[in-house]
């Protein structure tokens, strides 16, 4: 099945029901949002307990709600499919939930685009969006903007993907040694360590050099591109990141080789 396209989302959501968590004036431009694509929508009590959850198909949870980390783990245990609503500026302060939602709404949004990623929400959770795959591929994400690795899980969690994280150049140094990750997606601008040391770092590792390595920057500076590929990066990605084209990289870097009988090769972390 092809992915969601927004237009499709409204169609998708009919009959679904909605709870709404920590939402104070904006509740009601919401709920009138979801029913207007078929949905019920109901405000959940703070103090709901794992078995009442259940009776959601998708929850709304606002980044300022207080309850929202002690909601976490019944979300988990129950593996109900969540959807993080926040605005620019408390991105910072909630970058936990940020990584744990199945999906983000950035306010303002339009009412098309919170209704499609609620719906992709939902549709991961009943498995219609994500593939099945063999073997889960292993992603090491890192970057020091909680959004950026946010919108990252989103796209590449939808397909399978195993994302781990790393919010600086010396914790994703760590991370490659720990995980042997099948990829790294590295920002170039981190603190502490940039992209461009962490990458010199991994390829000097012998535990660690044969990782693929896909470097993000938000600059266009043909300087950091030749560094990078003089270091032995697999491929470069300018924010902001396009959905489709960074899951295509990704299996593009992912798939294996096949050799001139058309056998597959083994990945190159293994070669």
């Amino acid at each position: 099945m092809g992915a969601l396209t927004p237009s499709a989302a409204s169609r998708n959501l009919y009959g679904c029901r909605v709870g709404l968590l920590g939402f104070g004036e904006e509740e009601r431009e919401l709920t009138a949002l979801v029913e207007s694509a078929g949905c019920t929508c109901n405000r959940v009590p703070a103090e709901a307990g794992s078995s009442s959850l259940t009776r959601y198909d998708v929850l709304l949870v606002s980044a300022t709600c207080e309850d929202a980390a002690l909601l976490l783990p019944r979300l988990m245990v129950r593996k109900i499919p969540w959807v993080l609503v926040v605005t620019a500026h408390e991105v910072e302060g909630c970058s936990a939930l940020f990584l744990h939602a199945d999906e983000v709404i950035v306010r303002p949004s339009t009412g098309q685009e919170a209704l499609f990623r609620i719906s992709r929400s939902v549709h991961r959770g009943v498995g219609v969006v994500r593939p099945r795959m063999m073997h889960r591929s292993t992603v090491l994400v890192a970057d020091d903007d909680p959004m950026a690795l946010a919108l990252i899980r989103s796209a590449l969690d939808g397909y399978g993907f195993e994302c781990h994280f790393a919010s600086s150049g010396p914790e994703a140094v760590d991370q490659a040694r720990i995980l042997l990750p099948d990829l790294m997606l590295l920002d170039v601008d981190m603190p502490l360590m940039n992209g461009l040391e962490v990458l010199r770092s991994v390829r000097e590792d012998a535990g660690t050099r044969n990782i693929r390595v896909l470097m993000v920057t938000a600059s266009r500076d043909l300087r950091h591109i030749q560094t990078g590929s003089s270091l032995g990066a697999d491929g470069y990605l300018v924010k902001p990141v396009d959905h489709l084209l960074l899951v295509s990289r990704v299996k593009r870097l992912l798939a294996p080789a096949p050799d001139e009988g058309g056998r597959e090769l083994p990945s190159r972390r293994s070669a």
